[in-house]
């Protein structure tokens, strides 16, 4: 899972909304092209909301669907990165 990188957030309009959907690409690809079933906790207890200038990410990140095919050992996470905004 080292490989997978970071997770792509990209808004459709010039402002950011006050929460972040994750998961809504099934599958959700890493950098190596290896595919993953993504979850996120939808704004509950504070996760994927926006605070002040971050945004604590929770999100499941498992390749069990995929693992086999994709040629690549089993891995799944409990997940939370905070991602902050840049001056």
């Amino acid at each position: 899972m080292g490989d997978s990188g970071p997770l792509p957030f990209c808004p459709q309009s010039g402002t950011l909304p006050d929460t972040t959907s994750i998961g809504t690409n099934f599958p959700a690809f890493d950098q190596a092209g290896n595919r993953w079933a993504l979850f996120g906790a939808s704004g509950e207890y504070g996760s994927n909301v926006l605070v002040n200038d971050s945004i604590p990410l929770r999100f499941t990140m498992d390749n069990i669907a995929f693992y086999f095919e994709d040629g690549v050992e089993y891995s799944s996470c409990d997940c939370m990165q905070i991602a902050v905004k840049n001056p």
